[in-house]
């Protein structure tokens, strides 16, 4: 009796669908920057770390107070440090603001390197609507400097909470691309005026 009720549960299961995985990822036009002149210098970006709550590839949301729970098949592509890294370097390449900007495995000598942190990116549940989360750090540094006071020529953390349209994922990953692009362009622009100073 035993073996005949787990052969037939063993049935069940194999005639059920699998869930399939949905995966997301950014999309947004990169930020323009018109009104700039183009600066000398050489930037490369090294791959950003993510805070250790967040480093995974699932999407994390926010329920409540000291919660963080996560979606079993509703990912994005990669790894937040590689996404937010890949679309800021995409966005820095396109600003035309700077001589050349290089990916962090890209060994040509450069001037100036930035390092980062996603520090928060996840969907916080309100009642009434979602939120896209995003908090990103960043440190500029000169690449050849030995005195450390000289080297690093800023430090700034962003963060921005942008409204979902609705409660649903491709929602929420809108809303994310759009909180990205803004904290791109301030990124850019604090870059910008601490090279042009």
């Amino acid at each position: 009796m035993i073996f005949i009720s787990i052969g037939f549960a063993g049935c069940i299961g194999a005639n059920q669908p699998a869930i399939k995985t949905a995966h997301y990822t950014l999309e947004y036009d990169s930020p323009k920057f018109a009104r700039f002149k183009p600066l000398p210098f050489i930037i490369r970006v090294v791959k950003f770390q993510t805070a250790p709550l967040y480093d995974v590839n699932r999407i994390i949301f926010k329920t409540g107070a000291y919660r963080r729970d996560a979606y079993h098949y509703r990912k994005w592509r990669t790894k937040p440090g590689d996404l937010i890294t890949a679309f800021l370097v995409r966005d820095l390449q396109k600003s035309s603001l700077f001589k050349a900007v290089f990916a962090f495995d890209n060994r040509l000598p450069s001037s100036h390197i930035i390092t980062g942190t996603v520090d928060e990116i996840f969907e916080e549940d309100g009642e009434d609507v979602w939120k896209a989360v995003l908090s990103v750090s960043i440190t500029l540094m000169k690449e050849n400097e030995p005195d450390i006071n000289k080297r690093i020529l800023f430090q700034n953390r962003y963060q921005v909470k942008e409204v979902c349209k609705e409660k649903t994922l491709p929602a929420l990953a809108e809303a994310m691309s759009k909180a990205m692009s803004l904290i791109s362009e301030a990124i850019i622009s604090d870059i910008y005026h601490a090279l042009a100073t």
